[in-house]
């Protein structure tokens, strides 16, 4: 049986690491071979065997039969959807694409060429992910907080590079309504700094309802001083009892540690991804996400207008009084 092409777009940190995980499944024999790399950088274009390197990334798609897409997210759009329009599977880092509107003919793409789309989701699949989501859903959370805190991704707008991940876990935490696009309530912008050099904001906070849980978001992507636990979630139920998720750490109910496996979903999710072929669920709850951070958007832009002045003058008070160390 001929082994299945596979090209990488895109070998910055996540696609190194995507290819990594690919080297495994090629090595296993399991009838998949990387054939093709392509990045702005060639140099970066390293893998195990023999590999081609184009300058092009229409002929790595062109010469491929299932394309990994692991761009900055402005070229999503323009790859996936040649690949797409050409019969072939993409796997790309979310969100898929920067407008809405786009990621409707990503889809319309994959259904007129029989092809499949995947955007990656690896927070759902890790092991102790799955200890939070089976709390919240036999606990009836009245309180649900994200924080964020880390240095970089400047290059991407704060939205779909960091609150996109904690959406797409709420929503997968809660469940959607299949009927309905928007399903926020009462955003409340709290704090947006100032755009800086590179035009993006870097310290986002606001607060919604969600299925009637109170949700609360702060980001802050310019602390330079390395943190144990940049990602943490706290949730608080009916009764009082705090769950606290930091993430590659641990999970504690009531301050006790709770016990699970760790595993590599990065591995999974590209393993499932290649032999797998309905992801309608994926592609839905991508589809919500992607609408659901387009109004948060088109709040922080009119809290701003309404402002009148500096935004990052408004008070810093936090609004996540369960997240304390």
């Amino acid at each position: 049986m001929r082994e299945k092409q596979i090209g990488v777009i895109g070998l910055g940190v996540q696609g190194q690491r995507i290819l990594s995980k690919l080297e495994k499944i090629a090595e296993s024999g399991s009838g998949f071979k990387i054939s093709c790399l392509y990045d702005l950088f060639p140099e970066k274009c390293k893998a195990k065997g023999n590999v081609r390197v184009t300058s092009d990334f229409r002929e790595l798609v062109d010469n491929t039969d299932i394309v990994f897409i692991a761009t900055p997210t402005k070229y999503h759009f323009e790859a996936a959807e040649y690949a797409l329009s050409r019969g072939k599977d993409v796997f790309v880092e979310k969100p898929a694409c920067e407008e809405l509107p786009d990621f409707g003919m990503l889809l319309k793409r994959m259904h007129e060429n029989n092809a499949k789309l995947y955007v990656s989701d690896p927070f759902i699949h890790m092991n102790e992910y799955t200890v939070v989501k089976k709390h919240a859903r036999e606990s009836n959370p009245k309180r649900l907080c994200f924080e964020w805190v880390k240095y970089g991704t400047f290059n991407e707008r704060i939205i779909p590079a960091l609150v996109y991940h904690d959406m797409y876990i709420m929503m997968d935490m809660f469940g959607f309504d299949p009927h309905k696009m928007h399903d926020m309530q009462d955003i409340k912008i709290k704090e947006v700094s100032d755009k800086v050099q590179n035009q993006f904001v870097n310290i986002f906070r606001f607060a919604f309802g969600y299925k009637d849980v109170d949700v609360e978001c702060f980001y802050n992507r310019t602390v330079e001083e390395k943190s144990e636990h940049k990602k943490i979630i706290t949730m608080e139920d009916s009764e009082g009892c705090i769950l606290e998720w930091k993430k590659d750490s641990h999970v504690k109910i009531g301050g006790v540690n709770q016990a699970y496996e760790k595993n590599d979903a990065l591995f999974d999710i590209v393993h499932n991804f290649l032999h797998t072929s309905d992801f309608y669920e994926n592609n839905m709850m991508a589809l919500r996400c992607l609408y659901l951070c387009y109004n948060l958007q088109m709040e922080k832009e009119a809290w701003k207008s309404r402002m009148g002045r500096d935004p990052s003058e408004d008070s810093s008070e936090s609004i996540l009084p369960i997240i304390k160390r």
